[in-house]
């Protein structure tokens, strides 16, 4: 048998963090931001490399260097989640939870060009044609569908290729919980926007 594995965006709108109340602000700050963190952390995605040896790599190898981001949003929720979700916009029901994620500026990665011509780029979802083809031929071949959402789908890619120079991301603007000002993230696996 065959088996087709599609990943789909999901239409999101970003949240600009001033334009929010300090407490919405806190949804993300002091929740989701520090949730992601610590999922970059356990998936082993990135090494913190400290301020020191940090300014050598900026001396030495700054064209290594990536820039990074917080990327948020508020996604439906049907229960209330203490420090992670508000109520929903009247006339909608449920909750919206607060949602981050860190994403490197990928145009700026080094290693973009050769990624490009040996087809390594590492995102995993697909472009709007391919999800009516893929359902077509499942169903014109009468292929079973199956959904599901796999969590921290980015994070559980292989390591970056032991054989090429190391990639690293300056802190996100307003840094990381528990990471020094001046450090750097060592890029061990990809994440979003690799």
């Amino acid at each position: 048998g065959f088996m087709f594995y599609l990943a789909t965006k999901k239409k999101s709108k970003e949240v600009n963090l001033r334009a929010l109340s300090r407490e919405d602000q806190d949804l993300f700050l002091k929740g989701s931001d520090v949730d992601e963190w610590k999922s970059l952390q356990d998936n082993r995605a990135v090494d913190v490399v400290v301020p020191t040896e940090a300014s050598t790599i900026r001396q030495q190898h700054p064209e290594r260097i990536m820039r990074c981001r917080f990327v948020r949003d508020f996604r439906r929720s049907e229960k209330a989640i203490l420090g992670r979700t508000r109520p929903s916009p009247p006339g909608k029901a449920g909750f919206e939870k607060a949602k981050s994620r860190l994403a490197a500026l990928g145009h700026l990665d080094p290693d973009l060009p050769l990624k490009m011509e040996q087809l390594r780029l590492a995102s995993p979802t697909v472009s709007p044609t391919s999800v009516p083809l893929v359902l077509q031929t499942c169903a014109s071949e009468r292929f079973p569908i199956s959904l599901a959402d796999i969590r921290t789908a980015f994070l559980n890619s292989e390591e970056l290729p032991a054989d090429r120079a190391p990639v690293y991301c300056d802190l996100p603007p307003g840094g990381l919980p528990g990471v020094a000002p001046g450090s750097l993230l060592f890029v061990r696996k990809p994440f979003y926007g690799f």
